[in-house]
């Protein structure tokens, strides 16, 4: 999955479980205003809804994939790796169940036009 963590493309596995909790909601927050409602109470509603989880522990196993794609419009080949791999994490989950399940069926990360930025959760 393509990444982007403090405007830096990541190259390792992110196992900060905080971190994919913020990504589901921006992009949640990008569906709702744009096929839902624009308003700003929903949108700070959502956001209010997520505290901050305490992890106990993580593990993070992947790689980073380069691969290119050759663009029509531009006339060249562009970059489109990402990171693949699992994150595990060892949690008190409160409402993150919820908010990953979403994360597994809107996609996160970035490309996730072009059907990338797949999670998939495993019990």
């Amino acid at each position: 999955m393509l990444c982007k963590r403090n405007g830096q493309i990541t190259k390792e596995p992110i196992g900060d479980l905080n971190f994919w909790l913020n990504q589901t909601l921006r992009r949640l927050t990008q569906f709702t205003q744009f096929w839902v409602n624009d308003s700003q109470r929903l949108i700070d509603d959502l956001y209010a809804q997520q505290l901050p989880i305490n992890i106990e522990a993580s593990e993070s196993y992947g790689y980073y994939e380069d691969w290119q794609r050759y663009s029509l419009k531009q006339k060249e080949q562009l970059p489109f790796g990402g990171v693949k791999g699992q994150v595990s994490f060892y949690v008190q989950l409160g409402l993150a169940p919820i908010l990953l399940k979403i994360a597994e069926v809107i996609h996160i990360g970035g490309k996730t036009t072009f059907g990338l930025g797949k999670v998939k959760l495993i019990d």
